[in-house]
């Protein structure tokens, strides 16, 4: 069971100042979260490495990922559970008010929820695109990602398809166990009072070292979310949402 306030004033943390983030503690049941740890993928699954900042992942978009859920049942079990046409309305009523406040969300149709299978056949593909007409398609996105030594994420705002990020930590406890990873997070940013530079963050990619620079010359820490065990931690993507993970320096 995933732990979902009904209402976003409920949750342990609300920021809305530029962009919409929020925090929910215990985000899952203890047992599950333990399991889920446990059986968090080893190194040889993540087969994509980022150019800047060497961030590694996977994701549903390869037949990998779907490998990994068949011999693995709690994350296939939970899954199949964030993948689902309950869990994203779920969210996407709790939070209608927030992306009815971007411009480019109030052009959304109807939800058309598509239960994302990697190996969909054509005829799935043409109804999709039949169904786009007159629906707004959406899918989940799942992805797992790894930070390793000397790894960072540059300072983006995510692509401009994405409504909502939603992310869970999962501090490595082989080591020094949490306390290693104390002034580790994400950042979510915003721009100076003083400055007159603007970052447009609507079509995001990572920044490069230049641009990066730059922007932390006219950008402050709005929020740090703290990098914790069982906790989600989700933010409505606009042209303001950007964020970065400080690189990793592990004790």
């Amino acid at each position: 069971m995933l732990n979902i306030p009904e209402k976003l004033d409920l949750f342990d943390k609300v920021v809305n100042t530029s962009f919409c983030i929020f925090e929910k503690r215990n985000f899952l049941n203890r047992e599950q979260y333990i399991e889920l740890q446990k059986t968090f993928p080893d190194l040889s699954y993540f087969t994509k490495v980022e150019d800047k900042g060497k961030k590694l992942s996977f994701d549903n978009k390869h037949q990998n990922f779907f490998r990994f859920l068949d011999e693995n049942k709690a994350w296939l079990d939970f899954y199949k559970i964030i993948n689902s046409k309950k869990t994203f309305m779920k969210f996407y009523n709790l939070l209608r008010d927030e992306f009815d406040k971007i411009e480019e969300r109030k052009k959304l149709k109807k939800i058309n929820y598509i239960d994302y299978d990697y190996e969909s056949g054509i005829f799935t593909k043409v109804k999709k695109k039949i169904y786009s007409i007159f629906y707004s398609n959406v899918r989940i996105g799942f992805q797992f990602s790894l930070i390793g030594n000397n790894c960072f994420i540059p300072p983006h705002s995510d692509t401009v398809n994405k409504l909502l990020s939603l992310m869970i930590y999962f501090p490595d406890q082989t080591e020094n166990g949490d306390n290693q990873y104390i002034n580790l997070g994400t950042n979510f940013y915003i721009k100076n009072d003083n400055s007159d530079e603007i970052f447009d963050g609507w079509d995001s990619k990572l920044l490069s070292k230049e641009d990066t620079k730059k922007f932390y010359e006219n950008y402050n820490i709005l929020y740090k979310s703290p990098f914790e065990s069982n906790k989600l931690v989700g933010f409505i993507k606009n042209n303001q949402s950007w964020h970065d993970v400080s690189p990793f320096m592990s004790l």
